[in-house]
């Protein structure tokens, strides 16, 4: 996993060289607005200044948001769009020169997305860095804490999950939300196809040992939402305390 500090300024070289590659080299994708490495995706914005390869859209802060285009000609059905608008691991950095360092500014989280031509995508940014996947509780994460005048890491457990257990509850209890019945694709489109997150009932943090998982008795679809408030108590809400809380 990339790991950068948020607020210091990098060069691309340094970049490249903490992707694991030659910092002496150049062209390649460490020279334009974006590259990838291993699926953490890398975003080069130029705020108030247009870049000068490929990705010539001025980007701007609009209050804590980065609104940023994506290449020229981008549409939302690009592929290179959509497992973008999907990673899990996007990190943000800028500048307001084309030839100044770029500053980390944290992950991004999409906010939204305007299907023009370039695509435009509206960045939330997480400053606290926190691994964290489609089928993962908020609470089972890693993460920087970052505090004024010093920077510490805090670590804690990631917990493995068993992909083929998580096709099984999909495949038994659908992708509707099972809180507020929400279906991602029907509220976004294409988008949302096929997204959910999924939710252990009795968390792996509170099991702390490999065990055998049932799809059906043990994991739930929930939206990312609903996910994010049902891990807002410790422990986590019931599924059905939390139903009562919705306000549709």
């Amino acid at each position: 996993m990339l790991r950068f500090e948020t607020g210091r300024q990098y060069l691309r070289s340094e970049i490249r060289a903490i992707a694991g590659h030659d910092p002496r080299s150049k062209g390649g994708q460490w020279d334009t607005g974006i590259a990838h490495e291993k699926g953490e995706y890398v975003i080069f914005a130029n705020v108030g200044t247009a870049g000068r390869t490929g990705h010539d859209y001025s980007s701007r802060w609009e209050g804590n948001l980065l609104r940023w285009s994506h290449k020229r000609d981008s549409t939302i059905l690009w592929p290179s769009v959509q497992r973008l608008l999907g990673a899990t691991f996007v990190h943000i950095f800028w500048r307001t020169s084309d030839r100044a360092p770029f500053t980390y500014a944290g992950y991004g989280n999409v906010h939204n997305v305007i299907p023009v031509s370039p695509v435009e995508v509206v960045w939330s940014i997480t400053s606290i860095a926190v691994e964290f996947d489609s089928s993962q509780s908020p609470h089972e994460v890693a993460v920087e804490e970052y505090h004024e005048g010093a920077v510490r890491q805090v670590w804690v457990n990631r917990y493995e999950r068993d992909r083929k257990a998580r096709q099984a509850c999909l495949a038994h209890h659908g992708i509707r939300c099972v809180v507020c019945g929400l279906i991602l694709e029907e509220r976004y489109g294409e988008i949302g196809k096929d997204y959910i997150h999924v939710h252990h009932l009795v968390p792996l943090s509170q099991i702390g040992k490999t065990y055998k998982v049932d799809p059906i008795k043990d994991l739930r679809p929930i939206c990312p939402n609903c996910h994010a408030m049902v891990h807002r108590k410790r422990p986590p809400l019931m599924i059905e305390e939390l139903k009562k809380r919705v306000q549709l």
